[in-house]
């Protein structure tokens, strides 16, 4: 197995982007070696450039940011696992395809650690900020992104900004995507029914939820669909038939996760465009 980006151990998807390395062949050509990765790096599209988003007097809160070319910002909340390798690797594959990609370090923002105990912990108001500084800052479309336990506070700021946002923002922004959304108050036991936060029944918006089929989240996400339409969600839920949770980032993948892993950016590009349509449905 060959340790790279997305599925660390996994086969090298076909869009897994390459880092080339410069070669210094003699000092004839330091300087040339020198410049080379820098000018890769600059004129690249999808090149990271973070920036900081100051919360309030004790607290920052730094964005990833890999530019894309295209009018749709997509702003991305991680899960409990924080931003991993794969993430970036994601990301820099969204923004080779166009879309301009954020990714909000909610846990370092707080110094709290990579557990799903610490995505309770994360302030509202955090996720809230960071959409009002993306509508100030970047024009176009917006598109907010969470998986698992990241749901909880990413949903959470979205009610709250939405509570106070002008008509003109509330209309650029295109809905959620959430990848196995983890929004139990509790995990379900056996032989009892599950019990979703209060929020999932309690905002509106366009909302498109990918569920891996051996999840077991896969046997609740009917209930949880329903929850979401009470508050006037538009939902779509898309299953992925033979795959896990964290399928694209496992070190055990199977050969199915494998495919889908290669598959996912397509899944997703396919979801971001999905939106507007969703949310006109009656």
């Amino acid at each position: 197995m060959i340790k790279y980006g997305i599925g660390r151990y996994h086969k090298r998807p076909d869009w897994y982007i390459r880092v080339f390395t410069v070669k210094i062949i003699s000092m004839k050509f330091f300087v040339v070696s020198l410049i080379a990765p820098v000018f890769f790096i600059v004129n690249t599209a999808w090149a990271e450039r973070n920036y900081d988003i100051l919360i309030d007097k004790e607290t920052t809160l730094t964005v990833q940011h890999y530019p894309g070319k295209s009018d749709i910002v997509l702003l991305w909340f991680p899960s409990e696992a924080g931003i991993t390798r794969d993430d970036i690797d994601l990301a820099k594959v969204l923004a080779r395809s166009g879309f301009d990609v954020h990714i909000a370090g909610t846990l370092d923002a707080r110094f709290l650690s990579a557990l799903r105990s610490s995505m309770e912990k994360i302030p509202a108001s955090d996720v809230s900020a960071t959409i009002t500084y993306i509508m100030k800052n970047y024009s176009g479309k917006v598109v907010l992104m969470s998986s698992e336990r990241g749901a909880v506070s990413t949903l959470r700021g979205l009610r709250t900004w939405l509570n106070k946002a002008r008509a003109g923002d509330k209309k650029r922004l295109q809905g959620l995507i959430m990848l196995s959304p983890n929004l139990y108050v509790e995990t379900p036991q056996p032989g009892k029914d599950a019990q979703y936060l209060p929020v999932v029944a309690n905002i509106k918006t366009s909302v498109y939820i990918f569920q891996p089929m051996l999840s077991p989240k896969y046997w609740w996400y009917e209930r949880l669909q329903k929850e979401l339409r009470k508050g006037g969600s538009k939902v779509k839920v898309e299953v992925l038939m033979g795959v896990r949770d964290r399928f694209y980032y496992r070190h055990d993948a199977s050969k199915r996760e494998l495919d889908k892993a290669e598959q996912y950016p397509q899944l997703l590009t396919r979801a971001i465009k999905s939106l507007p349509a969703l949310g006109e449905q009656q």
